[in-house]
């Protein structure tokens, strides 16, 4: 499970990182704002705090450290010269969810069918009776090759309904 490197450092950088993003950004927006990392701004911010304390922040899991380590000490005096207290800090998790992907492709695909006949010549107009009639389907046949022309995927969604913590 990947660690923030802003878990190693001390509660007076934290504290002066926290405060210069601040400055910038209304703490009622990163209490408020649940999708705060999409937020350029935000991001920005961060990386520029970072580089007050010579800290380069790896980004996403640095970024969410701040914003989680600022939601949880909303109530944090940071108009002070220098921290009044020590920071409550947030414990990494791991979650896991899933993602939809809506595609169209252009495949072909190879199924074997075994079909009893009394002749080869009889094996198509057969299997196209059978085909039309139902009783027999293609796809439940073994699928032997598959070979895909193109694909373009036309939506992406996040299933909020399956985060789920796993550890």
């Amino acid at each position: 499970m990947e660690h923030s490197q802003l878990e190693n450092i001390g509660n007076t950088q934290l504290f002066f990182m926290i405060k210069s993003i601040l400055n910038e950004i209304e703490l009622s927006d990163i209490i408020r704002d649940k999708d705060i990392m999409e937020d350029s701004q935000f991001i920005d911010t961060c990386d520029d705090s970072g580089k007050i304390v010579g800290i380069e922040l790896e980004f996403a899991i640095d970024h969410n450290y701040l914003a989680s380590t600022i939601k949880l000490n909303r109530d944090f005096d940071f108009s002070t010269s220098k921290p009044s207290g020590i920071l409550v800090r947030p414990k990494a998790s791991l979650y896991k969810f899933h993602v939809d992907e809506f595609r169209t492709e252009y495949v072909r695909r190879t199924y074997e069918i075994g079909l009893t006949s009394y002749s080869e010549d009889l094996i198509r107009t057969t299997y196209d009776k059978m085909s039309s009639e139902g009783v027999i389907d293609y796809y439940e046949g073994k699928e032997i090759d598959v070979d895909y022309y193109d694909a373009e995927t036309t939506e992406v969604n996040f299933d909020k309904s399956s985060v789920r913590k796993v550890k």
